[in-house]
C-alpha cells in the first residue's frame, strides 16, 4: 500500500529501478475511457491530464518506450488480476490506474 502517494509520484519514485519490459510492444497499460466518459468533457479532459502526466514521467525515464495503451476496461481487469504485484495507493482521480510489464533486470 501507498496510502496517500499519487500514482505519479511513486511512478516517478519506482521508475528508475523497474526495467520495463522491452520485448512487448506496449510495457505500459491505462484504462482506457468508456464511451460515455469520452463524451463527458470535463471526464475526457481529467483522463488525457491523467494519461499525459503518466506519459511524461514514462518518458523521462524511458524515453524510447512506446505510447501508453489504452486497454479495454474489462481487458484492464483480466491484467489486474493476473498480475504479480497490485499496490493501491491515495490516487483519487478517475481512470488514475496502471500497469507495468516488468522486463528482466540487467544489473
Amino acid at each position: 500500500r501507498a496510502d496517500g502517494l499519487r500514482i505519479d509520484d511513486l511512478l516517478d519514485a519506482v521508475l528508475p529501478l523497474f526495467v520495463l519490459d522491452h520485448v512487448i510492444d506496449q510495457p505500459v497499460m491505462m484504462m482506457g475511457p468508456l464511451p460515455e466518459d469520452k463524451a463527458d468533457p470535463k471526464i475526457a479532459a481529467d483522463y488525457q491530464k491523467v494519461h499525459d502526466g503518466y506519459d511524461e514521467i514514462v518518458k523521462k525515464h524511458y524515453p524510447d518506450t512506446a505510447p501508453i495503451a489504452q486497454v479495454d476496461k474489462y481487458d484492464f481487469y483480466d491484467r489486474t488480476r493476473k498480475a504479480f504485484a497490485v499496490v493501491m495507493t491515495g490516487d483519487t482521480r478517475i481512470y488514475a490506474n496502471l500497469i507495468l510489464a516488468k522486463g528482466v533486470t540487467t544489473w
